[in-house]
């Protein structure tokens, strides 16, 4: 997240389990690890001020925005734009006992911006090179067995997974 915002300024949508635990990061790891880097406090205005478009779940910067988004939420994902989706708790999202909903929202979210990016090359537009850049984090890939990470491996590889796509194998 530090290296878009610095490098390759544009909007990031940090996708996390629930609200609280995106207000949660936001407070207790994100500000502090922006605060600490002199290169990301430069760029990020500070959310005292009442003009500065920041509040708890979403935190604008210079070239871009950052949305804290939550996979449980109906509305958040479908109406929010970014170039980055990051994933943290991924294993919440596909695993064994893990909602579809929050599958179905990432996999609609991503097919939507293909095809926004296919429409924009097709008008002749000039384009990003990736139509959305996914990365997906779990401290928690496995609990029990190498089935917890089949659903990651085969969603994100596809026939590249080390793993069998299907979970019945």
């Amino acid at each position: 997240m530090g290296y878009c915002m610095e490098y390759e300024p544009r909007d990031i949508i940090m996708l996390r389990p629930t609200d609280d635990s995106n207000k949660k990061f936001s407070k207790k790891k994100f500000m502090p690890m922006v605060r600490a880097t002199p290169c990301l406090d430069a760029i990020m205005p500070n959310n005292r001020s009442r003009d500065s478009g920041n509040t708890i779940l979403v935190k604008e910067y210079s070239g871009g925005s950052i949305f804290f988004i939550s996979a449980n939420s109906t509305a958040s994902l479908r109406g929010a734009t970014g170039d980055v989706l990051l994933g943290d708790e991924a294993h919440r999202l596909a695993g064994p006992g893990a909602s579809s909903t929050g599958r179905r929202r990432v996999r609609r979210y991503v097919t939507r911006r293909i095809l926004e990016r296919e429409a924009e090359l097709h008008a002749g537009r000039q384009v990003r090179k990736r139509a959305v850049y996914c990365l997906f984090m779990s401290g928690t890939l496995e609990d029990k067995s190498v089935e917890d990470t089949q659903p990651l491996g085969a969603h994100a590889l596809g026939t590249g997974s080390p793993l069998p796509l299907d979970p019945q194998e």
